[in-house]
């Protein structure tokens, strides 16, 4: 499997966002947390999930939290072709 290829945006992700909107942002960092939980996912997908995750934690002022998982992305993020970190 190709870790740099950038695919369509998971239905997760769409998922995700839609939940945010409505303000469900428990419901969203769940399914979010599901989401990485599954095998097979690339560099990117976690990465992007992370960042999701950590918008999520800054809405809810959850800063501590917030650059754990930041630091967890950027790490991620190395060595991605469309790198959106750096």
């Amino acid at each position: 499997m190709n870790d740099q290829k950038v695919k369509e945006k998971p239905e997760e992700f769409s998922r995700a966002e839609q939940l945010s909107d409505e303000g469900k942002l428990d419901d969203t960092l769940t399914l979010l947390n599901n989401y990485e939980q599954k095998e097979g996912l690339t560099r990117y997908d976690k990465a992007s999930c992370h960042l999701l995750q950590c918008q999520i934690l800054f809405w809810q002022g959850k800063y501590k939290e917030l650059i754990k998982l930041a630091e967890q992305a950027y790490k991620e993020s190395e060595g991605l072709e469309n790198n959106f970190l750096k």
